[in-house]
């Protein structure tokens, strides 16, 4: 007996051994595991209609079609970001809308628009003459951080002023999570934003002529000055110039911006206009990969080269298509008639979608039916075209055929219009009392004389 619970209690105490065992070793390893985190997906306007690539090395993208006003393509585009050189988006184009009537003014370089300017430089010097032009093409072309100060100084007499103006116009174009503390990009903690924040930096942009004008500019010589030589710089953004590598140019890009901070990353944003499409794409926190690449200028092209692949103005309904069938009311021996769209519609889309996908769509009708005979081509309504919420396209019906009486109906049609007219209605019975009295009065009149003539 004693032997039997000796044994007992041994078996116990080495399951209880290997239990804390396992429950140690498996503790360890979950503490030394990575946690489990999901990687981000990115997603847009239509949904599961098409497939998202990869983006590769960086924090947050956006692809933002200008015509259709679509977002197409979103990854992270609302996550709080360091905006590095895309600040000089905002800054550039406010320059732009102040001094627009004023390039041609000579500035006079002081102490104040150099004092504490760090990074990219034009090494403006205190004392030396430019023109508002020369500076614009610095900030914007050349991405210099001297010539953004200068040109806050000059358009609102201070850089604090200057400050408060870009994010007044942040807040006025929907920018709201957005911070500026300087017009250059240089790094400070408190100088926030996002991808999608950005976005609507360059649609402001885009808004102004004289921007649009410098900022696909490859070059630009600024004329010698009393304290300097000649200038000439290229464009910042390896995307829209070949001066200093073929590796990233891309003939479809049209400005905007590109440059870098420790803190912000790589950043890159452009515009193309085509007949397919105007894309807006912004990539912010790219990386420098062992290779030498930089992320930020390869995910633009990767995303250029999908939206064209998978997008574009899709003809979905022309003059011919039936949109809906149309009942008939009154006589006539068809029930209903086609109605198709009186011109082409065409949306911005995937370019595999049609008309039946978009379930969203509204028919409207000026009539639940239609009363025959008309002809083709009948205004009836128009039809909504609608997707995620969103109006795509509105288009005009009509009825894409005739629609014409028997010679039976054309009689009962004049028998119904007669009953809907009270004085046709009299007037049509007292034509026929008045008919069927004379009747009457003639065949009396006949048999008379038929019988009279029996005497003669």
């Amino acid at each position: 007996m004693r032997k039997g619970i000796s044994a007992n209690i041994r078996f116990r105490i080495i399951f209880c051994l290997c239990l804390a065992l396992v429950l140690l070793l498996g503790g360890t390893v979950a503490a030394g595991a990575e946690p489990d985190t999901e990687q981000p997906q990115a997603f847009g306007f239509w949904g599961s209609f098409v497939t998202y690539p990869d983006p590769g090395k960086v924090a947050s993208a956006a692809v933002f079609e200008t015509s259709s006003g679509q977002l197409i393509y979103s990854l992270d585009a609302g996550e709080i970001r360091y905006p590095a050189s895309t600040v000089k988006i905002m800054s550039g184009a406010l320059a732009c809308e102040l001094l627009e009537y004023r390039l041609e003014e000579t500035v006079t370089v002081t102490q104040a628009m150099i004092q504490g300017v760090q990074g990219n430089s034009l090494k403006l010097k205190a004392g030396e003459s430019l023109t508002v032009r020369d500076l614009l093409y610095g900030l914007i072309v050349g991405g210099y951080n001297d010539c953004a100060q200068a040109l806050a100084i000059v358009s609102c007499g201070s850089l604090t002023a200057f400050i408060e103006r870009m994010n007044e116009k942040a807040v006025s174009i929907g920018a709201r999570d957005t911070v500026f503390t300087n017009p250059s990009g240089m790094h400070d903690p408190k100088m926030v934003t996002t991808t999608a924040d950005v976005l609507l930096w360059a649609r402001y942009g885009l808004s102004l002529e004289l921007y649009r004008t410098i900022m696909n500019t490859e070059s630009y010589m600024i004329p010698a000055t009393e304290m300097s030589p000649s200038r000439e710089f290229y464009n910042r953004n390896e995307l829209v110039t070949d001066h200093r590598t073929r590796a990233y140019y891309d003939a479809r890009c049209i400005g905007m911006n590109a440059g870098y901070t420790d803190e912000g990353g790589w950043c890159a944003v452009t515009w193309t206009h085509r007949e397919e499409g105007s894309f807006l794409v912004a990539v912010m926190g790219g990386e420098e990969l062992s290779s030498g690449t930089v992320s930020s200028y390869t995910t633009v092209k990767t995303l250029l080269d999908w939206a064209y692949q998978k997008f574009g103005w899709t003809t979905v309904l022309k003059p011919g298509d039936t949109v809906v069938r149309v009942p008939l009311s009154g006589y006539s021996i068809v029930s209903d008639v086609p109605a198709t769209v009186m011109s082409e519609v065409r949306i911005f889309a995937p370019v595999s979608i049609g008309y039946r996908d978009l379930p969203g769509s509204e028919v409207r009708l000026a009539s639940p039916s239609l009363e025959p005979p008309f002809g083709a081509g009948k205004e009836i309504g128009y039809v909504r075209l609608k997707y995620n919420g969103e109006t795509l396209a509105t288009e005009k019906l009509m009825t894409a055929e005739a629609a014409e009486l028997t010679s039976l109906s054309k009689w009962l049609h004049i028998a119904k219009s007669v009953e809907s007219h009270p004085v046709v209605l009299v007037s049509a019975v007292s034509f026929l009392v008045m008919g069927i009295a004379l009747t009457a009065f003639l065949r009396v009149r006949f048999r008379r004389r038929m019988r009279m003539s029996r005497y003669l």
